[in-house]
């Protein structure tokens, strides 16, 4: 193998599972340098649960891992993965699932600004937090996509989604952003109209995940119910 490129055996490296991909690694040092280019590593995701932070702190200190699944259960420990962890490391794709935002990566905005894709699925926070986030959306940012799904979120002992973020920022911080997906966030009718002064219809109804049975309902008025 001493006599085959660099490339070739990148190629073949390519074609490797992430346990066989870590071996390869071990083999020698110019196997370890080609194994560590990051083209390689971008299809495989960073799982960290609550069981092995401690590990994966570790981990995000290499160069090789730019997706990064974060599931905690809402755990509130402060020494958990945090936002000064992330923006150190290269992750640029990051998902949180079951993250208590008010406790543990509090700074989200700061994520905003420098994640490509960010997805956020029953995630606890602050009604200002979500504002914060909106509001870096608005000003622009390098994210390129966001999905935030189910958003838990208490104003005044009340569940209330994302119905409380102003909706001139909500609809053109997310026009600004080529791919979004929303689903159970709560928007109110005039979120919606928002949206749709800043989003063009057929992406809209992508956006928003409602089903053709409903879009005739936002053409004509988005006046019955909240999404």
């Amino acid at each position: 193998t001493e006599i085959l490129p660099d490339e070739i055996l990148l190629g073949f490296f390519k074609l490797l599972p992430v346990r066989d991909l870590c071996n390869v690694c071990l083999v020698s040092t110019r196997w370890n340098s080609i194994g560590s280019d990051p083209s390689l590593w971008r299809r495989f995701q960073l799982e960290i649960v609550i069981n092995n932070v401690q590990k994966a702190k570790d981990i995000l200190k290499c160069s090789r891992f730019s997706k990064l699944f974060l599931n905690y259960n809402f755990a509130q420990e402060e020494t958990h993965i945090d936002t000064k962890t992330i923006l150190q490391s290269n992750i640029t794709r990051l998902n949180m699932k079951w993250v208590d935002l008010r406790f543990v990566m509090k700074n989200t905005v700061l994520l905003v600004d420098r994640m490509e894709s960010l997805t956020m699925t029953s995630c606890r926070m602050e009604q200002g937090q979500a504002e914060e986030i909106f509001k870096t959306l608005n000003e622009g940012t390098s994210l390129k996509e966001i999905c935030i799904i189910n958003p838990i979120i208490n104003c005044e002992g009340e569940m209330v989604g994302l119905s409380k973020v102003s909706p001139k920022v909500l609809g053109k911080g997310l026009s600004k952003i080529r791919v979004v997906k929303l689903h159970k966030v709560d928007l109110t009718a005039e979120q919606i109209k928002c949206l749709g002064m800043n989003i063009e219809m057929e992406r809209l109804t992508q956006v928003l995940e409602i089903s053709g049975q409903s879009r005739g309902q936002y053409r004509t008025g988005l006046d019955e119910g909240q999404i």
